[in-house]
């Protein structure tokens, strides 16, 4: 089957309350310290935590993880931290030689424990971008929950209590994309990305997904036709870009297929700088919502 018949997958947005990033190594006394590998997880962490955790960030916002090299900071804050909260899935391929090269033992808590995971595009791996479920990040936030109250289980009452509040506007972010993408007619439920990203957000909400190339690989002129062909289809009549990825090979395929929108970057594998209304996972997600109705009108 060609790749780009493939169906996707979900997620949500939400909140952020400021995580710190590579360079911050001042350890509050009394408070657990963990590393998140993507803006994400370190959301999700925050949410949680609150005031009561310091969450530590790997691949800054706008960075993808795919391709990410570590380098001596992150060796440095990895160090100092008592946990790493990870994807798994495949995506932090390079997570296990980071955790060899900084000094001292810290658990390792995978946020997808417990999701059920699709494949990928190529069919042979899995899709690391559960979290683009918003229903599967319920799970995710569940993750977070217990590795807080592991590492602090002095505040397990406040722990469960932000995580079912949090979980609560989890389930009303997937009644909203719902609502802004259900009466999209099925020919234009279809998104072209850098990447096939979505994959769980099309599982969950109807659209049919596909990617250019894969993460890293420059897209060959085979995969610009085979792309052109699968948006000539159905007349789809936008393409799709994703924040951490490159735009110009996005605009080049607008410009060779002759025209169509293009939208603004998707929040898929990141997140915007914290404080910014797309710098949480809740704000991300609608966003992109919001972007993909939009286009496909």
């Amino acid at each position: 089957m060609n790749r780009f018949h493939l169906l996707a997958a979900a997620a949500i947005a939400l909140p952020a309350l400021g995580f710190l990033q590579a360079g911050c190594r001042t350890e509050p006394k009394g408070k657990p310290v963990v590393a998140a590998t993507i803006p994400v997880l370190a959301d999700f962490l925050q949410q949680v935590g609150g005031a009561h955790v310091e969450v530590r960030l790997i691949v800054k916002p706008h960075e993808s993880p795919h391709g990410f090299r570590p380098g001596p900071d992150h060796v440095r804050l990895v160090a100092e931290t008592r946990a790493v909260f990870a994807n798994g899935l495949g995506l932090e391929p390079w997570l296990d030689g980071l955790l060899g090269q900084a000094a001292g033992e810290r658990k390792v808590h995978l946020a997808t424990r417990g999701v059920s995971p699709i494949q990928a595009a190529n069919g042979a791996d899995l899709d690391p971008h559960a979290w683009l479920d918003p229903v599967r990040a319920v799970t995710y936030v569940q993750n977070a929950r217990d590795l807080l109250i592991s590492l602090d289980p002095d505040r397990e009452p406040e722990y469960r209590y932000a995580a079912e509040t949090y979980i609560e506007q989890l389930r009303g972010l997937d009644g909203d994309i719902n609502s802004m993408t259900g009466g999209m007619p099925p020919d234009r439920k279809r998104l072209l990305l850098p990447h096939d990203s979505m994959r769980y957000f099309g599982s969950r909400y109807g659209f049919h997904t596909a990617g250019l190339a894969p993460p890293g690989v420059p897209a060959t002129e085979e995969m610009k036709l085979e792309a052109l062909d699968w948006l000539a289809e159905k007349r789809t009549p936008a393409m799709f870009q994703e924040a951490g990825h490159d735009e110009e090979e996005m605009r080049k395929l607008l410009y060779k297929r002759g025209g169509g929108r293009l939208s603004e970057p998707l929040f898929t594998d990141t997140l915007d700088a914290p404080g910014k209304p797309t710098g949480s996972y809740l704000g991300a997600m609608r966003h992109n919502a919001s972007q993909i109705r939009e286009m496909l009108r």
